[in-house]
């Protein structure tokens, strides 16, 4: 028999438990979580236009210093720039704004600018990039706050990121070319009026070398193109007026290349008929796009649970699936087809939309990222087969210690004869 030391089955246990607690903790935290968001809601049957019902699951994601959170289960110190850029532009396209506090939000996000000119993520982090500031820029624009910031320094803030080549850096101490980099500086800087700090000529070249020749931009240059990379860089050339220096059929048939138009989607789901209707929409050549499919996927995509969109409509049943991001790609992408007057029909909302998340004041720690489900599915199989290969090492040297007393024994009993 295999006399196991302690301090193998000790060594095992606890690398066992070391490897795979955080995996098991965290989908008992996001069940509870997600169990707070469908019982927390209150029972409150009620009609109300689409319209209003959208307007009314944005509003209690705004806290109390003006932030926006993603989702209504979302804690506070999750709370960003590109969130506000999502509710801001949900609430103007359904002049929705007087349903928040618009003075508030400003307040907020004019104190996320920095010494230097640029824009944090939120008030408790430190990252400043072109891609934070375009997200806080843009609400404030949309809000009339852009008084309320500097705009000089940040105007010479992104004009110290402009390259030689035309593009630019996202942040001082780093270089990308990734195309959204790019958009963001360009975007930001028409918002302020500051497109002269930058050579439209050099800019433009630098975009079209993401352009591909059949009719697609990539996100990084001679990569495979999409629609993602081209919204941004149709993005780009409109702000330059250079959309004349591409050919608007090509892109079109690149982009309607992934359009069904039995089902009305732009390959997958909400977020990619936002990418490609705006590009289209940039481009004016919708006219491809079977608008009454399209508009029917889009409405099914709202959920009769609290009133906000989903990515997909096998979401609708799923409180945690309902967020800013998918408000922003479902109405945008109506608006792109001038079809807004869909969300004018009545719509039954089951729940009233309350934040249940964690209302603890946000502190100047960036708050870790919740898992997702398939990162936690891979964690729990990666530690499973560092468990078995352990074990098995173990095993193993148990296995050899045995054989080897076994031959002494042996030898022992050759001995005495």
């Amino acid at each position: 028999m295999v006399k196991l030391k302690y301090h193998d089955v000790a060594a095992t246990f606890l690398l066992t438990i070391f490897v795979l607690a955080p995996f098991l903790v965290q989908p008992s935290i996001m069940r509870d979580n997600h169990a707070r968001v469908e019982i927390s809601a209150e029972a409150h049957t009620y009609t109300v236009t689409r319209r209003q019902a959208v307007i009314d699951f944005i509003e209690p994601l705004q806290m109390s210093d003006g932030s926006f959170i993603g989702r209504l289960h979302h804690a506070w110190a999750y709370a960003t720039g590109l969130n506000s850029l999502y509710t801001s532009t949900v609430l103007e396209a359904l002049s929705g704004t007087s349903s928040i506090n618009v003075d508030q939000a400003i307040q907020f996000l004019a104190s996320c600018q920095v010494a230097q000119g640029g824009f944090t993520a939120n008030t408790w982090t430190i990252s400043v990039t072109t891609t934070e500031t375009h997200t806080a820029v843009t609400p404030l624009s949309i809000f009339g706050g852009l008084s309320s910031i500097n705009q000089g320094t940040l105007a010479s803030w992104l004009e110290s990121l402009y390259r030689s080549d035309g593009g630019f850096d996202p942040s001082p101490s780093e270089s990308s070319d990734v195309i959204w980099v790019t958009y963001a500086a360009v975007e930001t800087l028409a918002y302020i009026g500051r497109l002269d700090l930058i050579s439209s000529y050099l800019t433009t070249n630098r975009i079209l070398e993401y352009y591909d020749a059949g009719g697609g931009f990539s996100l990084l240059p001679g990569d495979v193109p999409s629609g993602l990379g081209t919204y941004y860089g149709v993005s780009v050339l409109a702000q330059l007026n250079a959309l004349h220096r591409i050919s608007s059929t090509d892109t079109k048939n690149f982009l309607m290349t992934y359009y069904n138009p039995t089902t009305g989607i732009f390959r997958n789901d909400n977020s990619d008929n936002f990418y490609f209707l705006g590009a289209l929409y940039i481009l004016n050549r919708l006219e491809d796009v079977n608008s009454t499919a399209t508009v029917d996927y889009i409405l099914s995509c709202q959920s009769h649970l609290q009133g906000g969109f989903t990515l997909g409509p096998s979401e609708v049943g799923h409180s945690p699936f309902q967020g800013a991001s998918e408000c922003r790609y479902a109405v945008e992408s109506l608006r792109f087809l001038g079809a807004l007057d869909a969300l004018d029909a009545a719509f039954t909302v089951d729940n009233e939309p309350v934040w249940t998340g964690d209302d603890t004041p946000p502190t100047t720690t960036t708050p870790p990222l919740p898992l997702s489900n398939e990162l936690l599915l891979v964690g729990l199989l990666v530690g499973a087969i560092v468990t078995v290969f352990v074990t098995v090492v173990l095993i193993n040297k148990w296995s050899t210690r045995s054989k080897t007393r076994k031959q002494k024994v042996v030898k022992r009993k050759k001995r005495k004869r």
